[in-house]
């Protein structure tokens, strides 16, 4: 019975310490889009978590109000305008235009296109003035080209009060999306850093080209982009190489086309391996990941353990909830900031079973760097119950888990109140990131 009210009770602790928020996102337009951005103001005390209004679609009276065909020519806006978006960051008020050329229609009523280019605007002083355009066309072989604009974004996605637009557009081959192209553009405090891939049912044929400052982009900015690259494979819009987000993780710049895989010149060497030379190449970054938390946490280090969050975050690994803490989290409209999560926070010390910290004691890190998965059941002399630790690695997605069974001698069902606790982590270059949280039992 007392065994039963202590499960409670770590589960009821395990609750309020873990909020769960959806990481999930699916394909859809801006117009429809409820998701805000959000940015961290410094101020003399703490982190302040503003709100960011995300971008909105402009409807076809606002745009024939404000792109009239004088300030169409003095913009150099010659094509056709597909969709416009407006938004306001720390910079001011911005204008995204998406144009492009009508080359005819085909047998199938469907509307070709053979030149494309993206306005970057902002308005001053009462008039426009050009930050930067987009501009391509479509290749020999091709049928059209033109917007994705469902992919493309325009929110705060680093939370620096800076919009960074997330551009994205692709063709069309005689086999529509099978053989035409990608292209993603992301537009960061001043560079254009962009993806670039094409199509085809060929694996030899199939092949995509990542820009070295990509990896140097912040985690969540990469996180997104590569959540668009996976849509785009769900929907049939890309088909890209073989292990694509295992070689990301890792820091590819060059994938397929029959040729052997490049790496940025930033990755570094592992106890003396690369990507190059060795395949369990992400399980010793993994596992050198893993060593250094728990030390971290062994030591109660914050500032280490800081390390394995994207913040500013609603989800609060390692942290204990208490009525200071939550005072502070509800002034920052529910999020916790990584100044507050060093200075003011404590970190959960529990050291029984089951618990992140015996994890930690109990696994042996290492034998994760020639295999994918460790795990080990803990009966201890004395206690009905066992307790069931594990680390599974696939790609570049880390679960770890821990939780606890009934002893197969007891005769009680359920006598220790069975649960268990995942706990997920993406590897992004030489980071591990916590992304969230779940229970079952």
């Amino acid at each position: 019975m007392i065994k039963k009210l202590l499960t409670c009770l770590l589960i009821l602790i395990f609750i309020s310490c873990q909020e769960q928020s959806s990481k999930s996102q699916t394909e859809t337009s801006h117009k429809d889009s409820k998701i805000d951005s959000i940015t961290v103001m410094k101020t003399e005390t703490l982190d302040q978590v503003v709100l960011i209004e995300p971008s909105r679609e402009l409807s076809k009276e606002e745009i024939q109000s404000l792109f009239t065909k004088k300030i169409k020519d003095q913009l150099g806006i010659n094509y056709g305008i597909w969709k416009a978006y407006v938004y306001n960051d720390h910079e001011g008020e911005h204008y995204a235009v998406f144009t492009e050329h009508f080359l005819k229609t085909n047998e199938k009523e469907e509307s070709l296109y053979d030149s494309i280019r993206a306005f970057n605007l902002i308005y001053r002083d009462k008039q426009f003035k050009i930050n930067y355009t987009t501009n391509d066309f479509k290749k020999e072989g091709e049928e059209s080209i033109w917007f994705w604009t469902k992919y493309s974004e325009f929110s705060d996605l680093d939370k620096d009060g800076l919009i960074d637009p997330l551009v994205i557009y692709g063709s069309s081959g005689q086999d529509m999306y099978n053989d035409g192209r990608v292209k993603i553009l992301i537009y960061y405090k001043g560079k254009k850093i962009g993806i670039r891939h094409q199509n085809s049912e060929m694996d030899d044929e199939r092949y995509t080209t990542v820009d070295k400052e990509f990896y140097m982009l912040p985690f969540k900015i990469q996180h997104v982009v590569k959540q668009k690259m996976q849509m785009m494979t769900e929907k049939g819009h890309a088909y890209f190489p073989g292990g694509w987000k295992k070689e990301m993780a890792l820091g590819a710049t060059h994938m397929g086309g029959g040729n052997q895989t490049k790496y940025s010149d930033e990755i570094e060497a592992i106890d003396g391996y690369t990507p190059d030379n060795n395949k369990f190449y992400l399980n010793y970054l993994v596992v050198n990941q893993l060593q250094k938390m728990k030390k971290a946490l062994a030591d109660q280090n914050k500032v280490e353990l800081s390390k394995f969050i994207d913040f500013p975050t609603k989800d609060y690994l390692f942290v204990k909830r208490d009525e200071e803490l939550n005072k502070l989290i509800e002034a920052q409209n529910g999020y916790l900031t990584r100044q507050v999560f060093i200075e003011k926070s404590t970190i959960l010390s529990e050291k029984s079973h089951p618990s992140l910290y015996q994890l930690f004691q109990h696994l042996d890190l290492n034998a994760l760097k020639d295999s994918y998965t460790v795990d080990k059941t803990v009966e201890i002399p004395g206690d009905n119950c066992d307790y069931i630790y594990s680390i599974y690695l696939n790609e570049n997605k880390l679960s770890i888990s821990y939780g606890i069974n009934t002893g197969r001698d007891v005769e009680e069902e359920e006598a220790c109140g069975e649960y268990n606790i995942f706990l997920y982590f993406t590897l992004e270059g030489d980071r591990l990131i916590y992304d969230r949280s779940d229970m079952a039992g």
